[in-house]
């Protein structure tokens, strides 16, 4: 079978974020590649090219794909090359953020979550 043919930036874009899916499956669940391309309805080899950069996770199941992982969608599909001790950073305080009544029962988590925040937007 002939590999389908990718533009430079979506290939590029394809490399960023691919492993972020497999990161964020090993941290935050106990699913296998086989069970999370199940959950998804995608085969094991899809889920693992998409771990590995070779190709893109289909728009459609991309909100699916971070429930699953319990990470947020914003973060599994930034398009910055950020590390992966940032990313889990991001994700941690956007499901925080999210949960509004959490983050104001610890106004000191969230005076560190800001603080934090600021620091890693001005190096990007």
């Amino acid at each position: 079978m002939a590999r389908r043919v990718q533009d430079p930036e979506t290939e590029a874009l394809n490399r960023k974020i691919g492993p972020r899916y497999r990161l964020f499956r090993k941290l935050n669940t106990t699913m296998s590649g086989k069970d999370f391309a199940k959950a998804l309805g995608i085969t094991p080899g899809a889920v693992s090219m998409i771990e590995r950069g070779e190709r893109g996770m289909k728009k459609a199941l991309q909100p699916k794909a971070a429930q699953l992982l319990r990470c947020s969608l914003l973060v599994l599909t930034d398009p910055r090359d950020l590390p992966e001790e940032d990313l889990i950073f991001l994700n941690n305080a956007m499901l925080i953020l999210d949960n509004k009544d959490k983050v104001d029962t610890f106004p000191m988590l969230k005076s560190h979550m800001e603080s934090v925040a600021s620091k890693i937007k001005s190096r990007l």
